[in-house]
C-alpha cells in the first residue's frame, strides 16, 4: 500500500502526515510505503512533483524489497496526495513515465479528512464495497 500525503501542494505539509497510516498499516501486516515528493516551495510542480511520485511507486519493482507486484498495488491519497494517486495509476498513459511502469491495483482518495481519520471518512463518504471471493486476500498484500 502506498499512502501518498496532502498538504495543498504547499512545501510546509510533508510525508509526516501520511506515516501515521503506513505504519499502523505495517503492524496489521501489510507491505506500506509512505513517499515524499517535491512540492509548490520546495522544487515541485510539474514536472518534478510526477517525477517524485513515479519514482516512489517505481522503487518498490526493486529486487531487494522482494514485493509480489503482479497484482498491483493499492495506492491511498489525500487531498493533494489523492490527485497524485489518482495520477498514479494513469501514469503508464505517458510517455514520460510510461516504461516498466508499476501497476496500480486500486485507488483510495480521502478529499476531505485528514490521513489520521482516513477510516472515518471512508464510514461517512465512500459506500460498502463487495468484492468476490478471494480477489482481494491480504496474502496477496504482503
Amino acid at each position: 500500500v502506498v499512502v501518498i500525503h496532502g498538504g495543498f501542494w504547499k512545501a510546509q505539509y510533508g510525508v509526516e502526515y501520511a506515516q501515521p497510516l503506513a505504519a499502523d498499516l505495517a503492524r496489521r501486516g501489510w507491505a506500506a510505503y509512505a513517499p515524499e515528493y517535491r512540492r509548490v516551495g520546495n522544487g515541485g510542480g510539474y514536472p518534478e512533483t510526477f517525477d517524485d511520485v513515479h519514482a516512489a511507486m517505481q522503487r518498490l519493482a526493486e529486487p531487494e524489497l522482494d514485493l509480489d507486484l503482479s497484482s498491483g498495488v493499492v495506492v491511498i491519497g489525500h487531498s493533494a496526495g489523492g490527485h497524485l494517486a489518482l495520477w498514479s495509476a494513469a501514469r503508464q498513459r505517458f510517455r514520460r513515465w510510461s516504461e516498466g511502469a508499476v501497476p496500480v491495483r486500486a485507488v483510495m482518495v480521502s478529499p476531505r479528512a485528514s490521513t489520521s481519520s482516513l477510516t472515518e471518512s471512508y464510514q461517512m463518504y465512500i459506500p460498502p464495497l463487495r468484492w468476490p471471493e478471494g480477489r482481494m486476500s491480504r496474502a496477496r498484500w504482503r
